[in-house]
């Protein structure tokens, strides 16, 4: 992953382990303005993580508070503090060779491109339409003017700024701005045109969506690092409101104290006692049996 600073605050950090960041001597991205130990950045099986570290940290994902635990993904932008963090991909996309633009609303005739156009969609997780989806059936065009079926407005967009179309299984990000403007934020790098997968984050401005294609490659994630600690806490309340699955521990720790990333314990399978019950119940059959029998002698 790549951490970049919008503001300057400091150097673009590319690692794929884990990251802490804070004003203390031990932090990996020393920061003036953090707590000693503000927050860690960090790689488990089931995705990116942001963990606040200080009880006195604030926190923000997308402008969402998070006070714990978050999980996150490439495009978010973290705000520590007053210190901005925006995730990135380790490696800038290639400009992809898109279809022709003239096949661009054209309805598949497979019936796989026909499930696709039914489930793949985009959902706001920041800005003007959180909350909200817009289905692929038909394209969508993004920009200010009444034209687009997605209406942002913010004052570097265009009237038609960008459209998201659908080829058969492939979802296409196509500029219309012909080189001028912005173009598109994706997974935290400015692009105009793409293919995209399952899972990538787009953001115009303030505005992000989140782009749910199943069936499409998701983006490579990284399992190399230290797994973090795991909590019931309801982490779809924090920042994306992504719910996360699972049974998550975390030990108490006294005022203080250093926190620790722990490896949940896992108690090893009781076969046996599956067995133990079998018998326990052929048992409670042979004594229903034996009264069933004995009362049917005392009455004959």
């Amino acid at each position: 992953m790549r951490l970049t600073f919008p503001n300057g605050e400091h150097a673009d950090v590319v690692e794929s382990g884990r990251i802490t960041l804070g004003s203390g001597a031990d932090s990996r991205v020393r920061l003036d303005g953090l707590a000693d130990r503000h927050a860690v950045i960090a790689n488990d099986r089931r995705g990116l993580w942001l963990v606040i570290e200080s009880a006195e940290a604030t926190a923000h994902v997308n402008a969402r508070p998070v006070s714990r635990l978050a999980l996150v993904r490439a495009g978010d932008l973290i705000s520590l503090g007053q210190v901005q963090v925006l995730l990135r991909n380790d490696a800038d996309p290639v400009e992809p060779k898109l279809p022709p633009a003239s096949s661009a609303f054209t309805r598949a005739a497979s019936a796989n491109a026909q499930i696709c156009s039914e489930r793949f969609l985009l959902r706001g997780v920041g800005g003007a339409h959180f909350g909200q989806s817009f289905p692929l059936s038909d394209p969508v065009v993004v920009g200010r003017g009444e034209s687009a079926n997605l209406r942002l407005d913010e004052p570097a967009m265009a009237d038609r700024h960008a459209r998201i179309e659908l080829h058969g299984d492939r979802v296409v990000l196509r500029d219309l701005c012909q080189g001028q403007g912005e173009g598109t934020v994706l997974n935290g790098v400015r692009v105009r045109n793409a293919l995209l997968s399952h899972g990538d984050q787009l953001a115009w401005e303030r505005n992000r969506y989140v782009l749910e294609a199943p069936g499409l490659s998701a983006p490579v994630q990284r399992h190399d690092a230290t797994p973090l600690p795991r909590t019931r806490a309801d982490v779809a309340a924090s920042a994306g409101d992504r719910p996360v699955t699972g049974v998550f521990t975390i030990q108490p720790r006294a005022p203080g104290e250093t926190p620790t990333a722990q490896t949940p314990a896992v108690s090893p399978p009781r076969s046996h006692a599956v067995w133990w019950l079998i018998l326990a119940a052929a048992a409670l059959g042979a004594a229903f049996a034996w009264l069933l029998l004995s009362g049917a002698k005392i009455g004959a």
